[in-house]
Order: C-alpha cells, then structure tokens, then sequence
C-alpha cells in the first residue's frame, strides 16, 4: 500500500505463461504415466489370481487322477467270476509273480 495515495500496489507484470504451460504438460504426463503404470499392475495381478485359479483346478483334477489310478492298482475285485479272473493289488501281484519264477529256479 502506497502510504501517500492510499492506493494498493499490485503486481503489473505479465504472468510467466510458459513456465506455466510447462508445469501443466508435467502434471499431466505424470499423471498419465502413473494411470499406464496403475493398469499395467491391475492386469498383471488379475492375470496371476486366473493363472492360480486355473493351476488350483488342475491340480485337483491330478490328484483325483492319481487317487483313482492308487484305488485300482491296490483293490481286490472280480473281473470276470464264471471266468475265474481276478485283479489283484499290484504289491500281491509283483510278489505272487517273483514266487512263480523262483519256483521255477
């Protein structure tokens, strides 16, 4: 404030309009750059849980698999009765096959 006229001062000069310009295309690359750079995390992430989830159902599957590959080769069951066939565990099987060849010694 001018102490003689009463009058407030202000400033006359003329605005800096490319520095202005300049820090206003940063912000905007900037926040461009961090929206790419957030997607880019999202899908990376989303595409690892569906990798996971369809990893989880092929294990299931393998292992259902694998149980039921275990409860043929150690169950006891008629193949076919009036022909006198039987499957028998894999564990009898090996060992009444080792016996029929060491008798046969």
């Amino acid at each position: 404030m001018s102490h003689s006229t009463g009058q407030i001062l202000h400033d006359q000069s003329e605005p800096a309009t490319d520095l202005i310009s300049f820090y206003i295309i940063i912000t905007g690359i900037v926040i461009a750059a961090s929206f790419i750079g957030c997607w880019g995390y999202y899908r990376t992430i989303l595409s690892q849980t569906e990798t996971q989830k369809e990893l989880s159902s092929e294990t299931k599957q393998l292992n259902a698999t694998i149980l039921d590959a275990q409860e043929k080769l150690n169950t006891l069951k008629w193949i076919d009765k009036s022909k006198g066939k039987v499957q028998l565990p894999i564990s009898d099987a090996i060992n009444s096959l080792v016996e029929s060849h060491t008798e046969q010694l």
